[in-house]
């Protein structure tokens, strides 16, 4: 029960639409899972499992943490519930934990570690985007900025602290293909200093992009993997599907057995989506709202046939990719609903109803 290991990193890559982002959430959401339900379900959560993620995006690349100013909220503030205790659930790091992040919560923290309200004003407001407090703004501008490694020190020390009685912490981060190099730095620094952390990192094939990462971590990185047995950094490339495996996925969507649909529809699935596993989930759900499928006299599950007995076929254009495939269900919806995601679009990429 008391055993610590040291951190690890894996490393989940392939092209977009692949289905990484949604087999990490999976993934997580299991473990998390276990946890609740699992044989000592009846033991609270607290000090057991604490799951953060962030997303990087392309447009923030070149801005310092930029990840992380996401991240550390949701940690520190899981760390508060924890200790008030307050149950934690497979749903943690809602924006619930983010939103107790306030000015005054951070003066507080960078008290606890030692850091000075100068730091505190600048760090917050600057990099973290909070809103000002009496003091942030008697001292905002008489205030030198500090050193960006000064900053890496400091939200590694954060996360390590809040952290060092859980069992098992996990940190996904999707698009790392973009992720700015201060963030990088923090992630080597919980690489070498943190125990029983999981970081899962989500990228497009790196050989297409240029990583913003210490170059002499990465080596590191790929030596660990080459040379030990049980390494602490792991890659996992995920692929297209092959033709063979279109029988299971769109039996799984149309809720059929495989053997029960013919041949003809998994081939035409595969022709048009090229194997992406998201885009095949999407496309025959999509063409069963539009009743593209029927029962052939053969008993088994094909295209509709008209009255001259000619099959039904969709017009391969408005299909012609995933997100054509999208904006075209977000088209068919009414205007209310619009308006709606409209709204969710501006509030983020987490937010609680009652926002909305």
């Amino acid at each position: 029960a008391g055993t610590s290991v040291s951190s690890k990193i894996v490393l989940v890559s392939g092209e977009s639409g692949i289905g990484k982002s949604y087999m990490v959430y999976k993934a997580i959401q299991t473990i998390c899972a276990l946890e609740t339900h699992g044989a000592n379900s009846r033991i609270k959560s607290r000090n057991k499992i604490l799951a953060a993620k962030g997303v990087c995006e392309e447009k923030e690349q070149k801005i310092p943490f930029g990840v992380f100013r996401t991240i550390l909220p949701h940690i520190v503030g899981e760390g508060d519930q924890q200790n008030s205790k307050r149950t934690i659930t497979s749903e943690s790091m809602s924006s619930a934990s983010a939103q107790l992040f306030t000015m005054g919560r951070f003066r507080s923290l960078c008290e606890a570690h030692g850091r000075s309200e100068g730091f505190a004003t600048v760090v917050g407001l600057k990099i973290f985007d909070l809103e000002h407090d009496d003091i942030s703004l008697a001292t905002k501008d008489q205030i030198k900025s500090p050193k960006k490694s000064d900053v890496v020190d400091f939200i590694t020390e954060v996360i390590l602290r809040s952290t060092v009685q859980n069992k098992l912490v996990l940190i996904a981060i999707d698009d790392v293909q973009w992720m700015d190099s201060m963030s990088w730095k923090i992630v080597q620094a919980l690489y070498e200093g943190a125990h029983n952390l999981l970081m899962i990192c989500v990228s497009r094939p790196v050989q297409n992009y240029r990583l913003d990462i210490d170059l002499d971590f990465w080596n590191e990185l790929r030596a660990e993997k080459a040379e030990r047995n049980s390494p602490r950094f792991q890659e996992m490339h995920l692929s297209a599907l092959e033709r063979s495996d279109m029988p299971k996925l769109v039996s799984k969507v149309l809720g059929v057995r495989a053997k029960d649909i013919e041949t003809e529809v998994w081939d035409d699935i595969f022709e048009q989506c090229g194997g992406m596993p998201f885009f095949v989930v999407e496309l025959v759900g999509e063409l069963k709202r539009r009743n593209f499928f029927g029962e052939l006299p053969n008993g088994k599950i094909g295209w509709k046939r008209d009255e001259h007995g000619n099959r039904l076929v969709f017009d391969r254009s408005s299909f012609s990719s995933l997100n054509g495939l999208l904006l075209g269900r977000l088209d068919a919806l009414g205007p209310d609903a619009r308006n709606v995601l409209q709204l969710c679009a501006v509030l983020g990429f987490e937010f609680q109803l009652s926002d909305l």
